[in-house]
């Protein structure tokens, strides 16, 4: 029995695999990060950003599954110790202040979810290539997804970012997240 997909060339798998993994990495960087902000998040909007990290990290909690299991389709192990994410992520760690701040963390969510999203948008190439419509499929829908989250981070950033921010204020006038 071959360990691979037998209608897709072996390095063509290969190279889907390590580019697959690279993306569980930075994914299960992200979602340790998305857990940071989520627990240590101190701002007027506290309970919008606490719900919407939750929405955000269970999401990507089911998207690691399902690229760590693509990988084992197409016939290879999948990473799972954080001392290799840490190596293979092109997302960074936060340290523990930019997770308690609003504005740090809600650009570092957008900053990621672009790298996120970049990434997968420059694996469409080798996939198609391969014709690999298996993961074509899955990496279609996790970039149609994340593009959603995407865009409603960067409404809240937008709208959230007033001078009562800046000012350090306690409560937001122009928001509707008190």
């Amino acid at each position: 029995m071959e360990k691979y997909l037998s209608y897709i060339k072996k390095d063509d798998l290969e190279e889907i695999h390590v580019k697959l993994q690279e993306l569980l990495a930075s994914l299960h960087i992200f979602y340790s990060n998305l857990r940071g902000i989520h627990w240590n998040i101190k701002d007027t909007n506290f309970f919008v950003i606490h719900e919407k990290t939750e929405d955000l990290y269970e999401y990507i909690e089911k998207i690691i599954d399902i690229i760590a299991e693509r990988s084992r389709m197409l016939g290879y192990d999948s990473e799972f110790r954080y001392s290799e994410f840490i190596k293979k992520s092109f997302i960074k760690e936060l340290d523990v202040e930019s997770t308690s701040d609003f504005l740090l963390s809600m650009q570092s969510i957008v900053n990621s979810l672009e790298e996120i999203l970049k990434n997968i948008f420059g694996m469409r190439k080798l996939i198609d290539a391969a014709f690999d419509y298996g993961t074509a499929n899955i990496i279609d829908d996790i970039m149609s997804d994340l593009e959603k989250h995407l865009w409603m981070h960067k409404a809240l950033l937008e709208n959230c970012h007033c001078f009562c921010h800046d000012d350090n204020k306690s409560e937001c006038c122009e928001c509707d997240t008190k």
